[in-house]
């Protein structure tokens, strides 16, 4: 598969995918025009992340500049969210969006108060997740071809000569090694073939090819709670439409990083009851999860010589997951 973009359509009713094409950093230099313009127009700018995505504040207003694809891709993808989940409070409006230039566009939303949401608000978090996803579901039946179809060709570009030719100092991470449970060994006898099957998988557990929003940066910095008591979850421009049941990835390592228990899948579907409703069992979250893995990583392929961390720490994140969730994957005898 190229690197720089991937050969295939999106299937029809799907109106974004992750990879489509991705960019998910801006310049320094777009960064201070996006600041120049909020200010210009009466915004007070309250922070700016490691991709240089600036956020700004206004009357009922909150703004975060972003690469005209996001942009695109959001505006295509948010409609649809919205008119799911709106009336239920987990996302707020998207008013308007701006280009500045080519390089640079700015986002607008209702601006929502609350408190952020802690490591105590891990469950609380998923549980609107998996509602959020059931509410959208029921809105179609569209096919996920073109996301089996990314796994399958993110997944069949790792090779054994690649994970063996690894710095060491991937393998010997502790944070990774200890996450995962394994060894370095253990990566690449267990996490290359669960790789490898991740797309058949998927094929296994969506023979219906219905399709719910997934938040590909779900994590409980992005929640929080009115003083209305309406949870919510923000900050989707990185979303994409896949399977009910994935994008739980960087939540669940969040919450293992804090020692949050209750973090089996068979808890989880406990805690998030909807994934029951729709049919959702403990092997499919563990799948969903580990594909939601793929799609993110493959997410970032195209724009790597952006970020400090070499493709080959991804690729040991990759593996990691699939050695922690061996054991489900093969409970489900999928394989």
């Amino acid at each position: 598969m190229s690197a720089i973009g991937y050969p295939f359509i999106l299937s029809s009713g799907i109106a974004s995918s992750r990879l489509e094409k991705v960019t998910r950093s801006i310049s320094p230099e777009a960064s201070a025009r996006a600041k120049h313009y909020m200010i210009q127009n009466g915004f007070t700018i309250v922070g700016e992340n490691s991709r240089k995505h600036v956020m700004g504040r206004g009357p009922d207003t909150f703004c975060k500049s972003m690469t005209p694809d996001s942009a695109h891709r959001l505006e295509n993808f948010y409609p649809l969210l919205e008119r799911a989940v709106l009336s239920a409070g987990f996302v707020p409006i998207l008013l308007a969006i701006d280009c500045i230039d080519d390089e640079v566009s700015i986002a607008y939303f209702e601006y929502v108060h609350g408190e952020g949401g802690t490591a105590r608000d891990t469950a609380d978090c998923l549980n609107i997740y998996a509602a959020l996803q059931e509410s959208a579901a029921r809105y179609g039946a569209d096919s996920t071809r073109v996301l089996i179809d990314a796994c399958h060709n993110e997944v069949s570009t790792w090779s054994e000569e690649l994970l063996q030719s690894w710095d060491p100092v991937h393998w010997t991470d502790p944070k990774i090694l200890h996450w995962a449970g394994a060894d370095a060994r253990a990566m690449i006898e267990v996490g290359l073939p669960a790789l490898r099957s991740v797309a058949s998988l998927l094929t296994a557990l969506s023979p219906e090819g219905i399709c719910a929003p997934v938040h590909a940066d779900l994590y409980v910095g992005n929640y929080l709670r009115t003083s209305t008591n309406q949870a919510v979850i923000f900050d989707w421009d990185e979303g994409y439409w896949g399977l009910p049941g994935m994008g739980l990835q960087i939540l669940v390592r969040e919450a293992m990083d804090n020692g949050i228990g209750g973090l089996d899948y068979k808890d989880l579907l406990e805690l998030a009851p909807a994934w029951v409703e729709m049919g959702i069992s403990e092997s499919d979250l563990a799948v969903r999860t580990l594909a939601s893995a793929v799609i993110e990583i493959a997410g970032v392929r195209q724009s790597l010589t952006e970020w400090q961390r070499p493709r080959a720490r991804h690729a040991a994140y990759l593996a990691a997951w699939a050695c922690r969730y061996e054991w489900v994957i093969k409970r489900a005898q999928l394989c």
